[in-house]
């Protein structure tokens, strides 16, 4: 298992077109992918479970990455993250 931390950069609040395209590139990956903010443990997968975390700029969240792939997986996540959040 690989936990990726970000503080998300954008100052928007991240709404139904950036979910989408987030849930689909973690979708794209062979692992099993988890997302946590504050208390919350959503499957990262699921569009409306992100958009429901409510996430806006400046926010710390993380992401668990677990299978086969995962190490790959982490590096392509974080830049996904790094370029888009």
């Amino acid at each position: 298992m690989i936990t990726i931390e970000h503080t998300v950069s954008e100052p928007v609040f991240v709404h139904a077109q950036v979910a989408s395209e987030l849930t689909q590139n973690i979708r794209s990956l062979g692992s099993s992918v988890r997302l946590f903010k504050d208390n919350a443990s959503i499957d990262a997968t699921s569009i409306l479970a992100v958009i429901g975390l409510s996430i806006k700029g400046g926010d710390s969240i993380s992401f668990t990455l677990s299978g086969d792939s995962e190490e790959q997986d982490a590096k392509t996540l974080s830049a996904y993250l790094n370029d888009k959040l």
